[in-house]
Formats: structure tokens, C-alpha cells, sequence
């Protein structure tokens, strides 16, 4: 039930709302404990929380892919370091970090019915779909409907098993 509780679009809306606010209470509190320039920061930063940054940022940072460890993915990096140093934050710094994530290969396509039905070509501005957490390999199987992919459709699914 806690599952389907968290699920619901209406409260991940809300949690997204929440966690964003808190993220600015939580910047603007660095800020202001910062010391050195601190009226000022917190002025600049304040003065920055437009709708229409929100909607520059936000295309800006998801205008290219940035899969982790690529080269898009550092400069992305750089750039908030960047921008959180002009805030007067203190003590910014990148941490390296060795992940284990699976990317596409060219050799990603989807075949129905022994027909290739779409084959992409991975490029710097496009990477096809694929689960990074996903063990590296062909995944065989029927095409299944499942509605949303709820748990509740999962549990109806798990009905009709043969």
C-alpha cells in the first residue's frame, strides 16, 4: 500500500514541489551562514529564482544527453560549480566517482515479428532508450501491455500467468 501511496501523480507532484522548496530554503540558509558577502549573495541568488531561469536552466542542462561519465555530463558539472562559486558558496568542489553503468550500444534495435522494427543511431545528440542499472545483454521476450505499469496492473497481470 505505501508503494501505491508514493505513486500517485497528484502526491509525486506535491513531493517534487516540496523537495524544490527545500532545496532553495537550504541554499539560501548556506548562503546566509556563508559569512563574507553574504547580503549580497543572498540578494543575487533571491533575484535569480525567475520562472523564466527555471525554464532556461532547465533547457540548457537537459538540451543534450549527459549520460554519467561522459564528457556533456562533466561540463554540466563544471558549469554548477561555476554558478554555485558566483553565489559565494563555500568550499565548492567536483567529486570523482567510479560507476558501473551500462550504455546503448549500436547494436540497440527492437524486432517484432522477426522484423527490425527501429533501429537507432546513438550520436551525441541522441542516445536510444536504455535501463543504465540493467545488466548488459539481449532482452528476448513477448511485448506485454501493462496500462501504466501501477503495481495494481503488475498484480492484475500476474492473474493471467500461465
Amino acid at each position: 500500500m505505501l508503494i501505491k501511496y508514493f505513486l500517485d501523480k497528484k502526491r509525486l507532484l506535491l513531493i517534487g514541489a516540496a523537495a524544490a522548496v527545500l532545496i532553495i530554503v537550504i541554499i539560501v540558509v548556506a548562503v546566509t551562514v556563508s559569512g563574507k558577502d553574504k547580503d549580497v549573495s543572498v540578494e543575487k541568488l533571491v533575484k535569480s529564482i525567475k520562472k523564466e531561469n527555471i525554464r532556461d536552466n532547465a533547457e540548457y542542462f537537459s538540451e543534450l544527453p549527459h549520460p554519467a561519465g561522459g564528457q556533456r555530463n562533466l561540463d554540466l558539472g563544471s558549469e554548477i560549480k561555476k554558478r554555485w562559486e558566483s553565489y559565494k558558496f563555500d568550499d565548492v568542489f567536483n567529486n570523482d566517482y567510479e560507476v558501473l553503468l551500462s550504455l546503448p550500444t549500436d547494436e540497440s534495435y527492437i524486432k517484432y515479428k522477426n522484423k527490425v522494427q527501429y533501429k537507432p543511431e546513438n550520436s551525441e545528440e541522441f542516445i536510444a532508450p536504455f535501463n543504465a542499472f540493467a545488466k548488459n545483454g539481449n532482452v528476448v521476450g513477448q511485448v506485454v501491455y501493462v496500462n501504466y505499469g501501477t503495481v495494481e496492473d503488475f498484480v492484475e497481470l500476474n492473474r493471467f500467468k500461465r
